[in-house]
């Protein structure tokens, strides 16, 4: 659907999705926005209201994750993920949704909210909206689209002083009910705070990181900020890091997620990470100088040099995880005899016929699961022994 107005909603005034399609003629996206600006005393005794005890907490959905994506895509500056944040704008969403109208948090419960963030002076921001769409990926495109053509909405967005953000998004009957607050968090890129509230108790994680968005290679693009999901189409080649530091994997299915623990550890510890992909659907080249090393009546054995994955070494050198060359496949007579379990060089062939010629070929395949073309046959014939041959 394309947008031809957006409905900008005051904070002390709430709107229904049906007085607000009877006045648009129909259009289901409905968008609203809150700036405050506090000074946060810094005390030890901050309340904690039975507001906060009611947030929804669980892990980050997938289309949580996309929707912060297109934040950071935007700005090209990664946001810091904070867990009370997103907490507090999913339960937000979700009363919206209750409610059947947009409402902004009350300046008071975004100020304790912030609080628990980070204990300085802050500014905080919250952008909301829905749309009603066939699916949460186009409605997410409709609501985040509508942000961007509003200059107070695309402010929030762009403002390159917010350090944290928080998304929170409800889907309740066709309908995307979404909320996103930011928060200004001096020196977050010397401190990266994590917040978990539970019955009124607020414990506070912190990491030294850098919080400058992660930069990948040449020819790379980026899907997915870490602890996200890095969705592509067909095969692909992974990069899991930042600046030339990465691991990576070679990745069929369409998706994997963008994680130390996935991609067999962190390549730079204290920097913020991202995955980036480039589509490979190439197979490695093949084995070559294959040769007859020894051979009997009923057996033979040779030797060949294995060929490669041409995307194999992605990082400039550094040794690959889950990617390139895995083992091979041997054919005799266009047959498969069998799978290597690793990269051999040599194999021997038993119970075989006496005097018999045997066409030999090897096939890569990498960690992807793709098989290379086979290489060139090697053509052996065991040695004949007395009696009736029979090949």
């Amino acid at each position: 659907m394309k947008i031809t107005s957006v409905g900008i909603v005051n904070r002390s005034k709430s709107i229904s999705p049906k007085q607000f399609r009877k006045g648009l003629g129909g259009l289901a996206i409905v968008i609203a926005l809150l700036i405050v600006l506090a000074k946060i005393p810094a005390t030890s005794n901050w309340p904690v209201v039975s507001w906060v005890k009611s947030l929804i907490s669980r892990a980050i959905t997938s289309d949580e994750q996309s929707m912060k994506l297109k934040h950071d895509t935007a700005r090209n500056k990664t946001f810091i993920t904070s867990e009370t944040l997103s907490n507090g704008a999913r339960n937000h969403s979700v009363k919206m949704a209750g409610r059947g109208s947009l409402y902004h948090e009350s300046r008071e419960n975004l100020i304790v909210e912030a609080k628990m963030v980070c204990s300085n002076q802050v500014s905080v921001g919250e952008n909301i909206g829905y749309a009603g769409a066939e699916n949460i990926e186009t409605a997410m495109d409709k609501i985040f689209g509508a942000w961007m053509a509003s200059p107070g909405h695309r402010g929030n967005i762009m403002d390159s002083s917010y350090t944290h953000i928080g998304v929170g998004q409800y889907w309740k009957d066709g309908t995307l009910w979404s909320t996103v607050r930011f928060v200004v968090c001096p020196g977050a890129s010397r401190s990266t705070t994590t917040n978990t509230t539970s019955e009124g108790s607020n414990t506070t994680q912190n990491t030294t990181s850098s919080s400058q968005a992660a930069v990948g290679p040449t020819g790379y693009t980026l899907c997915a900020q870490d602890g996200q999901t890095c969705v592509f189409g067909g095969w692909a080649r992974v990069l899991y890091g930042t600046s030339g530091a990465f691991k990576e994997k070679k990745v069929a299915g369409g998706s994997t997620v963008c994680s130390s623990g996935n991609f067999g550890g962190d390549p730079k510890p204290g920097y913020t990470k991202a995955c980036f992909f480039k589509s490979d659907n190439t197979w490695p080249t093949p084995a070559y100088n294959l040769k007859l090393v020894s051979k009997g009546t009923t057996s033979f054995s040779i030797s060949w040099t294995n060929g490669g994955d041409p995307l194999g070494d992605a990082t400039g050198g550094q040794p690959a995880f889950n990617s390139g060359m895995k083992n091979l496949r041997i054919f005799i007579n266009d047959a498969v005899r069998g799978d290597t379990a690793s990269l051999v060089t040599s194999s021997g062939f038993s119970n075989l016929n006496s005097g018999c010629t045997y066409k030999v070929e090897i096939a890569s395949i990498d960690w992807a699961g793709n098989m290379g073309t086979k290489s060139a046959a090697l053509y052996v014939t065991t040695n004949k022994s007395s009696g009736i041959q029979a090949c």
